[in-house]
């Protein structure tokens, strides 16, 4: 059955994983820039966001092994981040068997499947999450890649012991280290695991905390020596904290996104003697109390890993349904009965492994739905098939037909944040961007400064001043994101040069000359 479950996930993510241009969100743009950025430059690929010359965090193991495989093979990135989608989903699901497997749970792996990828509050939409509706667009994540190089040195951990444990500390360090440069919450949640692991699994307790002790150590001499972006530089700089800490995500993480699981690993609690229970349950725990030390020291690491580690739980939730034989339909009909028992353990016993299938089975529904009507999902299949018309925004074509024609690569476009996201994507760079670089200076200033230029209340004089502040080679104006008044305000017929009734790019420089009779004063 989890052979079938893995070829069902694995045809669905590489049916959809295409469509992720459709959601203009997407954390999806910024890897494929960051692609582009590589496959371009190597060496000193400079910012992909900004016309900067900083370099970027996500210039990662990752990121680096993608832009090789595009510079020999000539593959487009675009597909070649569809590619690493799968690959991702494939490293993923032989992960969770081989670490059930080590514990002799091999059998439980349909549901611990299950639950991994139902089991939500809420489809989070956000990184580091496996959530069904997520998949698509999130498996070509770097945390996507990340996570299973995790769980595979989780599952070798649980099995070394003597010699075997100086292996482990040189392969699970080289995991450990590609992890953290390339998504560095994951690469936290792997340390958190390795002591879990070592912790939980009882024997060889302590040479095996020896053994992660050492995998860690290794994991940061390599790092440290990573050429494309400063590591030391990386763990010591905390910039821009209004943005990557955020307490609205911090307690959506925690009463939304996780609580479901949360709740229903307790119900596993019973078989904690088990080294499996016992190591998911302690990591659950562990993790949320290290979650909210990072919630008052305000660590964006510290404080998301819930979310990264919401395996533990979804773990727990799934070895226990194995357990109570929640596959097998001819357990129900004798659950049912019990549901009526007169003895109350029995009922109380019954009623919990009922609510517990129901509450996989309830958070599935979402998921499923969302499947079925999000534009950058399978909705482009399932409209035709329902009769219903095809809504799709093509923001991939629309944005290459708008902006390939005219923009040099490193050419600055001003837009609103949502609306120029996808800029990079066709060669030019941004002003502010809808998410922050780790590296570059003064980015709330220049996310203010984008909005600025956008404002109804900006002088053209002041708008004139961005344009020579940042370089401006292009204006970009996106029609649903701007009242007709200011479309009107801003737009000059004689800087377009190109519309596609949804946005119009103008040149700056011209629109400088058009709107300058406006700034001279008044005779």
């Amino acid at each position: 059955m989890y052979l079938l479950l893995c070829l069902l996930i694995l045809c669905y993510v590489a049916a959809l994983t295409g469509n992720r241009s459709e959601r203009l969100d997407a954390d999806a743009w910024e890897h494929h820039r960051v692609v582009l950025a590589l496959e371009h430059e190597l060496w000193r690929p400079g910012n992909p966001t900004y016309a900067t010359d900083e370099p970027s965090i996500r210039y990662s193991p990752y990121s680096v092994a993608l832009a090789l495989i595009v510079r020999s093979t000539g593959i487009d990135a675009y597909d070649a981040l569809s590619g690493a989608a799968v690959a991702n989903t494939l490293l993923l699901l032989i992960a969770l068997w081989w670490w059930l497997r080590g514990y002799g749970l091999e059998p439980a792996a349909p549901l611990v499947l299950l639950a991994a990828i139902f089991l939500y509050g809420q489809p989070p939409g956000y990184a580091n999450s496996n959530a069904l509706s997520d998949l698509p667009w999130h498996q070509v994540n770097p945390s996507a890649f990340a996570l299973p190089l995790m769980i595979f040195a989780w599952a070798w951990l649980s099995r070394a012991k003597g010699r075997g444990l100086i292996g482990f500390a040189v392969g699970a360090g080289i995991l450990l280290a590609v992890a953290v440069l390339s998504h560095g919450m994951t690469g936290v949640l792997g340390v958190f695991g390795l002591f879990f692991t070592a912790v939980g699994g009882g024997q060889h307790r302590w040479p095996r905390l020896a053994a992660s002790m050492a995998a860690c150590g290794l994991a940061f001499l390599v790092a440290v020596a990573w050429p494309w972006y400063d590591f030391l530089l990386a763990v010591g700089h905390s910039p821009d904290s209004w943005y990557w800490f955020n307490t609205v995500i911090f307690r959506r993480m925690l009463l939304v996104w996780c609580l479901p699981a949360l709740l229903a690993s307790a119900a596993a609690l019973p078989m904690r003697d088990e080294p499996f229970i016992r190591t998911t349950l302690l990591a659950t725990a562990g993790l949320v109390a290290v979650a909210f030390v990072g919630a008052a020291a305000g660590s964006p690491t510290l404080a998301r890993l819930p979310l990264a580690g919401l395996i533990f739980p979804q773990a727990a939730v799934g070895v226990y349904l194995y357990r109570i034989g929640a596959l097998d339909p001819l357990s129900w009909p004798t659950r049912i009965k019990q549901l009526l028992d007169r003895n109350q353990a029995t009922m109380s016993k019954a009623l919990l492994e009922t609510l517990i299938a129901g509450l996989v089975v309830a958070m599935a529904l979402p998921n499923v739905w969302l499947v079925m009507r999000e534009p950058h999902l399978a909705r482009r299949w399932v409209s035709p098939l329902m009769g219903r018309e095809d809504k799709q925004p093509h923001h991939w074509e629309g944005y290459d037909a708008l902006l390939s024609p005219h923009i040099k690569a490193g050419e600055v476009v001003l837009a609103q944040p949502l609306a120029g996201w996808p800029v990079p994507s066709f060669g030019g760079r941004v002003v502010g961007a809808l998410h922050l670089e780790f590296f570059a200076p003064e980015q709330r200033e220049r996310l203010d400064d984008s909005l600025l230029f956008f404002s109804p209340k900006t002088a053209h004089t002041d708008r004139t001043a961005l344009i020579d502040r940042y370089d401006v080679s292009w204006l970009l104006l996106d029609r649903g994101y701007l009242s007709p008044e200011v479309f009107a305000e801003l737009f000059q017929a004689g800087a377009v040069v190109s519309d596609d009734g949804q946005r119009v790019l103008m040149d700056a420089a011209r629109w400088v000359d058009l709107i300058a009779p406006s700034l001279s004063p008044n005779p």
